[in-house]
């Protein structure tokens, strides 16, 4: 457990920039590799953004609340509702790739159509939960926040932790991971459904995987 201690601001983006290219990426490529490889977007930097977004977003918030409710945070922050909600996301994102696009045989990634709105949500929603999974750097971090006192600070802080957090390489393996589904999927078409199932299969496995 990560002592609590008043944080300045460099110290909360220096945490979040070391915790970003060490754990937090074997944490987050299980989940959004998967949801990239099943999709195969045109443009993987896209939900790559979306995803670091709901990331930046979830911990402002859970910054913002520590620096409001104290100590009372982090007993929900370390108890297992995190876990449930990151199962849940990634759940449903397992199986909007095994269901989505059954229908006559339609292709579910639907390259370059703008309309698709619905596999916006997916990397956006797995972004914030996968943010809700506490770690001892993230309750060092709330900690701090709860002992600033400020509602607003407690935002900076855990916005600029989120912040340097996505500096890590997600957008470097969603191009990479992208371009690998493009060429699997262009060399070998008749893969794409089995390529898009894996990986629904494998997002539902993780979202099992703690509890079983």
């Amino acid at each position: 457990m990560v002592e609590a201690v008043p944080l300045s601001l460099s110290t909360t983006a220096l945490l979040g920039l070391t915790m970003g290219f060490t754990a937090c990426s074997a944490v987050c490529l299980p989940y959004f590799g998967a949801w990239i490889l099943g999709q195969t977007p045109a443009r993987p930097w896209q939900p790559a953004g979306l995803f670091l977004l709901g990331r930046v977003m979830a911990y402002a918030l859970l910054g913002g609340v520590a620096a409001a409710l104290g100590h009372l945070l982090l007993a929900h922050t370390t108890a297992l509702y995190g876990r449930l909600i990151l199962a849940g996301i990634s759940m449903l994102a397992g199986l909007s790739l095994l269901l989505v696009g059954r229908r006559g045989g339609v292709a579910t990634s639907h390259r370059g159509c703008p309309g698709n709105r619905a596999a916006h949500w997916p990397p956006l929603l797995l972004g914030m939960a996968i943010s809700l999974v506490p770690c001892p750097t993230l309750v060092g971090v709330l900690t701090a926040c709860s002992l600033t006192g400020s509602t607003m600070m407690g935002l900076l802080h855990g916005a600029l932790f989120g912040t340097t957090t996505a500096l890590a390489p997600v957008l470097l393996a969603a191009a990479l991971l992208g371009r690998t589904g493009e060429a699997l999927q262009s060399l070998l078409p008749a893969f794409s459904p089995y390529l898009r199932r894996g990986a629904g299969l494998a997002l539902v496995a993780l979202a099992l995987h703690p509890f079983v």
